[in-house]
């Protein structure tokens, strides 16, 4: 049984998520007898909710050799300022597949065509026929064909064996696109493109000793946008230097790897993230600035139950930079997924772990004495579930007893921040067990 949740306008000044019951009902009978397994989103417009959902699955027939694919893409055709998801369940293309889907992705593409948004969204698809098949809008005719790969992204054209992530970073100007991508074999490829003549600028590539799990480009530290309504003449978007790229590597064998200032340097530049292969394989793993302080954190998730997170600090006898493991996280599954997004509305962004067993929300924990995370569990599901304020950490669908971790024990809450809590307008803990998790660094 497939749940699906959504947002709805705020009612009591409350934040909420609340089952959609219709939703449910369409989809889950649009996938009766399914797998599910590779899922993504994006929102067409920069001004409206205009998103599109698309869903991969198998469908198993008589005997274990034969089976179906699909690629499920739901979307309304029509704008709208407000997006409608039973509207969106409905009008549901599905496009019959020749071959196993892996991982589903969404990019930008330059159209070349003299508009504001000149910038089309479309769809990655890599298969277990050794390729990465591309899927983009037919506005005229309301649906999603498939085109050739090579004529759009050349460097996705080839790959020795199935490509198990990838990854795609655009310069601020899109006059460059850096791609790189994983494969099953170990086989990792870094291509930097001239988007507007669509030519390969350079390229790179390295073997791994075990399949590739995940990769990931990304910047050191944030770059926040001036608002609009704020009128700065000094700086302007051109004047700015581009931020170094650096790229993050995870095996199923082998310690995961960043390569820093990987389109200048390549794969020379090498640190390996200490203690990421002691926990069995990475799953997946996330760049996000977590603890609000500028600098992007990097977040693993392990088969083994474990998630990691690193931070990028300085020695304090030679002053030379290394990602060290800041701290870390157990669960009482398996991670398979790592999402860093504003689940709530409420402006702060959320930290969201799949595991075998459930979903697990997560938020910074703010107006505390001392600084810390706070985990509220709850099991099962219910329709209040997410009915409270994103000041705190919350988890869904994990276990209610303290875990360690490092030797740490999760300690409770000191009495004076539960009565501080329970007198606060926010507080709905009411039979959540509650616990705060010391933001320190392992032993």
């Amino acid at each position: 049984m497939t749940s699906f949740f959504c947002r709805p306008p705020e009612a009591h000044g409350r934040a909420a998520l609340w089952p959609s019951a219709s939703l449910t009902l369409i989809l889950s009978s649009q996938l009766r007898g399914a797998e599910i397994i590779s899922i993504d989103a994006f929102t067409k417009s920069k001004s409206s909710d205009d998103f599109v959902i698309g869903i991969t699955i198998i469908k198993c027939g008589n005997n274990e050799h034969s089976h179906e694919t699909y690629l499920h893409i739901y979307s309304e055709w029509e704008p709208s300022s407000e997006f409608n998801m039973e509207s969106a369940a409905q009008n549901c293309q599905m496009l019959e597949l020749d071959f196993i889907p892996y991982q589903l992705y969404h990019t930008e593409l330059l159209t070349g065509l003299e508009t504001d948004d000149n910038n089309e969204v479309v769809w990655l698809l890599s298969g277990s026929d050794e390729k990465v098949h591309l899927f983009r809008e037919d506005r005229l005719n309301h649906c999603y064909i498939k085109a050739e790969t090579e004529d759009y992204f050349p460097e996705l054209s080839r790959a020795p064996s199935i490509v198990m992530w990838m990854d795609v970073h655009h310069t601020s100007d899109y006059a460059q696109r850096v791609t790189a991508f994983g494969c099953e074999c170990g086989y990792v490829k870094l291509t930097v493109i001239n988007v507007p003549r669509n030519e390969i600028i350079s390229d790179c590539s390295i073997r791994f000793e075990s399949s590739v799990t995940s990769v990931a480009l990304f910047n050191d530290e944030l770059k926040l946008r001036c608002p609009s309504f704020i009128n700065l003449t000094d700086v302007s978007p051109a004047d700015e230097e581009e931020p170094s790229l650096h790229l993050l590597v995870t095996t199923t064998l082998q310690p995961a790897v960043i390569y820093r200032n990987i389109t200048v340097q390549g794969f020379e530049s090498c640190y390996n993230l200490p203690d990421s292969d002691s926990f069995d394989a990475v799953m997946c793993c996330l760049v996000a600035d977590i603890d609000m302080d500028g600098k992007q954190e990097v977040i693993l998730g392990t088969y083994g139950q474990e998630m990691l997170v690193y931070k990028l600090e300085s020695s304090s006898e030679d002053g030379k930079e290394s990602w060290q493991l800041n701290c870390q996280r157990g669960f009482s599954n398996p991670i398979y997924s790592l999402l860093y997004v504003d689940v709530t509305g409420d402006g702060v962004k959320d930290l969201v772990v799949l595991t075998l067993q459930g979903v697990h929300i997560m938020q910074k924990l703010r107006f505390i004495p001392y600084t810390g995370y706070n985990i509220i569990t709850s099991s099962p599901l219910t329709y209040n579930l997410l009915n409270i304020f994103a000041t705190f950490w919350f988890i869904l669908n994990c276990s209610t007893q303290p875990q360690t971790t490092s030797g740490q024990r999760f300690l409770p809450l000191q009495q004076t921040e539960m009565q501080y809590l329970q007198n606060s307008p926010t507080f709905h803990f009411i039979q959540h067990q509650t616990h705060e998790i010391p933001y320190e660094r392992p032993l």
